[in-house]
């Protein structure tokens, strides 16, 4: 439970942080890493790719929702500052 609560305290600063940065010329390299390792999954995959799988590549555990949730709710966040796109089928793509 303290570990779940440890890093869902991480993600409340890590997101105060990117409402910080996320002005339209903020470059993604000042995003922190956990968005750009969510970047990168999505770069190496040959094509869109699906959120499991980029959370898979991450090393997210779907047995274990905490895991899980961090890892859906980064790359939430990275879609909604625009440098993911999810496309109608769910697949994630970089922006184009």
């Amino acid at each position: 439970m303290a570990e779940g609560r440890a890093e869902w305290d991480e993600l409340a600063v890590t997101e105060r942080l990117l409402e910080r940065v996320s002005e339209p010329d903020a470059e993604e390299t000042m995003v922190p890493p956990d968005y750009q390792r969510i970047l990168a999954a999505v770069r190496r995959a040959v094509g869109p790719v699906m959120a499991r799988q980029v959370g898979e590549m991450l090393g997210a555990n779907a047995g274990v929702r905490a895991s899980w949730d961090r890892c859906a709710e980064g790359w939430f966040r990275v879609i909604d500052r625009g440098w993911l796109r999810q496309l109608s089928d769910d697949r994630l793509t970089t922006r184009l």
